[in-house]
């Protein structure tokens, strides 16, 4: 479980340093405020919990051999939901109980990805 979590703290604290500034001379001799602590630690809240939560759903939805009623999908594959998320389903924060969604994850890393979704007929009884 801690190894699990150990790329998702190295990350945090990578964010956080990209918002701590080299203090001038000035402030080289004193410490940080109460004041500045408080903004870099919101800033690295308000900017970096957001990667971190984005990284964490993509982990989660494509960790998947193949397409899934759920919408989960491997990379560059599209995932559409058959039936509306339950109210368990916490995959996404905050999900919508009435919407069903597609989801995609491309990779263009190399090349741009041209995508065709093709959602399954539902059966109609």
């Amino acid at each position: 479980m801690m190894r699990n979590a150990l790329p998702r703290v190295a990350l945090a604290l990578g964010l956080l340093t990209m918002f701590v500034q080299a203090p001038d001379p000035a402030q080289a001799q004193g410490k940080l405020s109460e004041e500045e602590v408080q903004k870099i630690g919101v800033e690295a809240v308000v900017y970096g919990l957001p990667l971190v939560v984005m990284d964490l759903t993509k982990r989660v939805s494509t960790n998947v051999p193949g397409p899934q009623p759920n919408a989960h999908a491997p990379i560059n594959q599209f995932g559409s939901m058959l039936e509306y998320p339950s109210a368990s389903d916490h995959t996404i924060v905050r999900m919508n109980l009435d919407t069903l969604y597609s989801f995609a994850w491309l990779d263009l890393s190399k090349e741009p990805i041209v995508l065709r979704c093709r959602i399954p007929k539902v059966a109609t009884t």
